[in-house]
């Protein structure tokens, strides 16, 4: 029976789910991802102005042998007129052991779709792959967490894995016990004012913005997009000071078992002044405690942002590395990355 490269259409979504559930997840792992509705907002939801498809799966009759994910976005400078790059990410790459160099195939009809490629967060087998493909490791994007609640087990597992307690491993949680209880600034200056939609402010603020890195794309379309995710469970927020708008962020709460885990999953300000950084991060670290977050997790790719998150309460552990296929070096390198858990499917796993 012949295999072909098909995009995912709708009925094919349950063969899917249980395709990636088997793939991903063991038996009482948290495997939201993967749900029917959450693979249809993901694949079929309205996210900007490109016409690709956003899943191309490798069948033979009715069964899937392998599957690809793509995020669709551009990269470009904050507050520059420069050219926006088109980009594509892959997520949920997977393929049966029986399809040999299936993956391969699907990995390769992706790279077409767009002249960069880049990946946020992959294994260390994963990582080797994609390097033999021609992707380059850029950075290690910082992930840092705030604790709220200490004596839940649930927390420490979600830092530090599932592994035995060896004594490194014993070490690093007894520092970053300690490290919980740093107090945390409190915000002077920045409120944040919760929104049901992003309008044309974003655009304003991307244009007006003297913010010096290179960012993917943050669009208000985009932006609404994941306001649409299907447990409703990912905010909008204004930055204001004086009333005035001067930055967005998005929130996500998570519910795990055991545990409320909250995401900034993207916070931008049209400044780089680190004060503002922190009083920004401080204001979204207040809205998440509101919600009862255990704890609350942030990504940091530029020094200033890591400061703030430090002065905001929160320390490092662990990282996520930021890789990039660039042939023809369309992407502007001489400023610092903007990377969030905006950049892919990190905002609600």
């Amino acid at each position: 029976m012949p295999r072909k490269i098909e995009p995912l259409q709708d009925s094919w979504i349950p063969a899917l789910s249980q395709f990636l559930k088997a793939g991903f997840c063991k038996p009482g792992d948290y495997c939201d991802f993967a749900q029917p509705e959450i693979l249809r907002w993901k694949f079929f939801g309205a996210r900007g102005h490109w016409n690709v498809p956003r899943s191309l799966v490798l069948r033979k009759g009715d069964a899937i042998l392998a599957h690809v994910g793509i995020c669709t976005t551009e990269f470009t400078s904050a507050g520059q007129q420069s050219a926006a790059t088109p980009a594509v990410h892959g997520t949920d790459w997977l393929s049966r052991e029986e399809g040999g160099s299936l993956g391969a195939l699907l990995m390769l009809r992706a790279f077409g779709l767009a002249p960069v490629q880049y990946a946020l967060g992959c294994t260390q087998a994963a990582e080797r792959v994609l390097r033999g493909a021609g992707f380059e490791k850029i950075l290690e994007v910082g992930v840092f967490h705030r604790v709220l609640r200490r004596k839940n087990p649930a927390v420490w597992r979600a830092i530090h894995g599932k592994g035995r307690a060896l004594a490194r491993q014993a070490a690093l949680l007894a520092c970053d016990f300690a490290q919980s209880f740093k107090p945390a600034q409190k915000a002077r200056t920045i409120s944040a004012r919760k929104v049901e939609r992003f309008d044309s402010r974003v655009d304003q603020l991307l244009q007006q913005s003297d913010y010096q890195a290179t960012i993917t794309s943050r669009s208000p379309t985009l932006l609404n997009y994941y306001l649409q995710f299907p447990r409703q469970n990912i905010s909008g927020w204004l930055l204001e000071k004086n009333s005035e708008c001067i930055g967005f962020a998005l929130l996500a709460l998570i519910e795990k078992p055991g545990l409320r885990h909250g995401r900034i999953v993207e916070c931008f300000l049209r400044s780089n002044e680190l004060n503002l950084w922190s009083d920004a991060l401080s204001a979204l670290r207040v809205e998440l405690e509101r919600m009862d977050a255990a704890l609350i997790t942030c990504c940091a790719s530029t020094p200033w942002m890591s400061e703030a998150l430090r002065r905001s309460g929160f320390f490092r552990r662990g990282g996520i590395p930021f890789l990039l296929r660039d042939r023809k070096k369309l992407v502007h390198r001489s400023r610092p990355f903007h990377l969030s858990y905006l950049e892919a499917d990190l905002a609600y796993i």
